[in-house]
């Protein structure tokens, strides 16, 4: 079987596949790639009890206009208390959103059905948080306190944002305000074995340090799928003519 020959008409029609693919469905990025927008944060004093503190940090990759991955690291650097659950406030509602990675299975996703903006989950003190992660399906008191992050360690959340709400950045995102005037991100801490909802604390975090973006935003890069789709169009082709030879020529 004679091998194809690469026409002008072949190349075109594997570089229009190619292009297809880059520009499908495929090339969108549904988890964290990297950061955008990044800011350190510390605990401040607590607004209810005493004990919890915390450090760590809020990257933010915009995959679209109207979608982003939120990865969110925290530090436990209390004495004595595990940090069971946290939340942050967004700027308009969402239309789904998914705890895409957790430190271990214990952590639930803690939102309200409906996604309707400032009314997603209540904390009690810090009013109502839009979205946030929890050890039980509560903020307050479910779930065992010692499945939390324990003192020392640290634990990496990313949660998959789709909505008016969720194209934001890091340093926006300490801003948003809870139903009460609550900016940021709350934690709740609890000590072992307790599963009282005055036993522990609720602390709030302020910015440290705010990165500069990338040099190059990493939303403009294609996901490797389709890449890699989009050179097999081209590939394939090109590989099957390099075989080709011309016949010898005769005497």
């Amino acid at each position: 079987m004679r091998p194809a020959l690469i026409t002008p008409r072949r190349l075109v029609a594997a570089l229009l596949v190619g292009a297809a693919a880059l520009a499908g469905p495929g090339s969108a990025r549904a988890a964290f790639v990297a950061y955008d927008s990044k800011v350190d944060i510390k605990s401040i004093a607590p607004s209810f009890g005493s004990g919890g503190s915390y450090t760590g940090s809020i990257e933010v990759d915009n995959n679209g206009p109207t979608s982003a991955s939120v990865r969110i690291t925290l530090t436990n650097t209390s004495g004595s208390q595990y940090l069971t659950a946290f939340g942050i406030s967004l700027p308009g509602t969402l239309t789904s959103g998914s705890l895409a990675s957790k430190p271990t299975s214990n952590w639930q996703l803690l939102a309200d059905a409906d996604y309707s903006n400032g009314s997603m989950f209540d904390t009690g003190s810090f009013g109502q948080f839009d979205i946030g992660a929890a050890v039980g399906s509560s903020w307050h008191t479910s779930g065992a306190s010692v499945n939390g992050i324990a003192m020392g360690a640290t634990g990496v959340f990313v949660f998959d944002l789709v909505g008016p709400g969720a194209n934001i950045t890091a340093d926006a995102l300490m801003t948003y305000l809870s139903t009460n005037g609550s900016a940021g991100i709350g934690a709740r801490f609890r000590t072992a074995g307790s599963y009282s909802s005055s036993n522990g604390s609720k602390v709030l975090a302020t910015v440290t340090k705010s990165y500069p973006p990338p040099t190059t935003p990493p939303g403009a890069v294609p996901a490797p799928p389709a890449v890699l789709l989009a050179l097999a169009g081209v590939g394939c082709l090109l590989g099957r003519g390099a075989f080709r030879r011309k016949p010898a020529a005769t005497a």
